[in-house]
């Protein structure tokens, strides 16, 4: 059995994602209404399962009929052709014009993860930041001359990290509208205003209104207001004057799905102290989140921050993340221990020992 999955803009029910070989064949149908990323997963064995590695085919999905055809063997796929993609046909040319960069980065990586000394460590750093350079140096050329394709939105989004901010920014807002909004140009848009400063001109003009507005004065955690899992607006002000500890997730998210449970248990187990608990949720959607709310029994203060504010506040990439606010908004830990952990159990009874005393 092979998986395949990729952006689904049309929520299409009708494609079968799950496949079984016959005679080495799989055939996948379905509907999509634009340029897409999609992934084909050759091993769906429970140990080996991943979205990303030797066993992960990437490639650009086309509304069109497509050939792909691979060899496998215990080590991960290889041998890999693919047919019937303009985009993907432009992609392949982009990586073997880049090869011998993108190959230096494979080996030079390898020798980082086998050196320890932290001397020669500093000196492979630089290495791979001088390939990544030249690589960057070589797509900005390409996005130049590329406004309008997909492959440029798609590279942009792979090498953004290893870019200076103020390029990243130029070369987003170099790109045709339509090449932006796309499924990968929606998630590098939402990473670029995650680190730009909250009152700079990118953000003004790719920003919505809401985001823009309350990041405009804002000083701490308990000055903005997000959805609750009632569609009413909740002023995080109301939890000033006690500390606040804050499990940042996604439905989307696996890791935070599996931290949910022992999240419940520690809710429980500070409930009844001096310490506010509650949820934010990056999704999108708020069906997806509210879906996921129920079906993993998340009780309490539920919030979704749909547009980024706290995201694009805190600078936050990726979760799951746990975050402690003092009772005056600032932060006192970013990035704790997850719940159900001896850490954090140590850093809460600190906060609440705190707070006894003080009122002492």
């Amino acid at each position: 059995k092979i998986r395949i999955m990729y952006g689904n803009n049309c929520n299409d029910t009708s494609a079968k994602y799950i496949s079984t070989l016959k005679n080495g064949v799989a055939t996948f149908t379905g509907t999509i209404n634009r340029v897409t990323e999609a992934i084909l997963v050759v091993d769906l064995t429970p140990n080996s399962f991943s979205l990303d590695g030797p066993k992960v085919i990437r490639f650009i999905l086309e509304a069109k009929t497509m050939n792909l055809s691979y060899s496998v063997n215990e080590l991960g796929a290889y041998n890999i052709h693919i047919y019937g993609s303009d985009a993907q046909k432009k992609l392949e040319i982009w990586q073997k014009t880049n090869n011998k960069n993108l190959n230096l980065i494979n080996t030079v990586s390898e020798n980082l993860n086998k050196n320890t000394s932290p001397d020669k460590k500093a000196v492979i750093i630089r290495q791979l930041d001088s390939i990544y350079l030249n690589i960057t140096q070589n797509l900005k050329k390409y996005i130049s001359n590329n406004k309008h394709s997909y492959e440029s939105i798609y590279l942009l989004k792979k090498y953004w990290r290893k870019m200076p901010l103020d390029s990243l920014k130029f070369y987003y807002s170099q790109l045709s509208i339509p090449t932006q909004n796309n499924e990968i140009g929606n998630n590098l848009l939402d990473n670029i205003l995650t680190v730009s400063s909250k009152n700079d001109a990118f953000m003004a003009k790719y920003g919505n209104e809401n985001l823009n507005k309350q990041l405009k004065d804002a000083k701490g955690f308990y000055d903005f207001k997000l959805i609750d899992d009632n569609n009413q607006f909740y002023d995080l002000g109301n939890l000033k004057g006690q500390y606040t500890f804050v499990n940042f997730w996604a439905s989307w998210c696996e890791p935070c799905i599996k931290n949910l449970p022992a999240y419940e248990k520690f809710k429980v187990k500070y409930n009844s102290q001096q310490i506010n608990i509650l949820t934010i949720s990056f999704d999108k959607d708020p069906k997806s989140w509210k879906k996921s709310l129920i079906s993993n029994k998340i009780s309490g203060v539920n919030l979704i921050d749909a547009d980024g504010v706290l995201k694009s506040f805190y600078n936050i990439i990726g979760v799951p993340l746990y975050m402690i606010i003092k009772p005056d908004g600032s932060v006192a830990d970013i990035n704790v221990s997850k719940p159900g952990s001896f850490e954090l159990n140590k850093i809460i009874d600190k906060y609440i020992l705190v707070v006894s005393t003080d009122k002492n």
